[in-house]
């Protein structure tokens, strides 16, 4: 005696469709001597950075280094903020095929497998933006110190005038050397 059964067999799929904001930052402190009094330092440092292409708001001068990545520096803290910020678009689909009766337990499993691959999707977005951003730093940082040099060296000519009549001054553009000579 043989029994009959009758399986369904019906398709079962799931999708994710989203774009997910990626960022990275880092935050430092700059080495700024107090040669001048405080704001005169920070005017200074403002009018460098503005000769390197710096927007200059309030207390915050601002430059996008490249796309995606923006340099901030707080003048009235004496800190520096880099920012790298992307965009993910994920779109995901998966389809099987499964029998009617377990199409429930299957879809949720199929969405739960898509969450994982978006998740993992998503960190080696953020990874990759990371090494991005860390590529950057190395030039990021050299401008920043051309900039606080450049206004460490015009607040030592200041202070100079104002000590006395200055004799001789060099300055070497290259190693950024600064020799000033004041008769007192």
């Amino acid at each position: 005696m043989s029994r009959a059964y009758r399986v369904v067999v019906t398709g079962v799929s799931e999708s994710i469709e989203r774009v997910e904001h990626l960022e990275d930052g880092v935050c430092g402190s700059l080495d700024l001597l107090p040669i001048l009094p405080r704001e005169r330092m920070q005017k200074l440092l403002s009018d460098e950075l503005s000769k390197r292409g710096f927007k200059v708001e309030g207390q915050i001068a601002k430059k996008e280094h490249k796309p995606g990545i923006t340099v901030e520096v707080d003048l009235d803290h004496s800190s520096v903020t880099v920012r790298a910020e992307g965009e993910l678009a994920l779109n995901l689909r998966k389809e099987v095929q499964v029998d009617e009766r377990i199409a429930a337990s299957a879809q949720a499993q199929i969405r739960s497998q898509l969450e994982e691959e978006a998740s993992a999707r998503v960190e080696r977005g953020r990874q990759s933006l990371s090494k991005q951003l860390e590529g950057e730093l190395q030039d990021l940082k050299g401008e920043i110190d051309k900039a606080v040099g450049g206004a460490t060296a015009e607040a030592l000519k200041e202070k100079a005038r104002a000590m006395g009549e200055i004799e001789e001054m060099s300055e070497d553009k290259e190693t950024g050397a600064l020799t000033i000579k004041v008769k007192l």
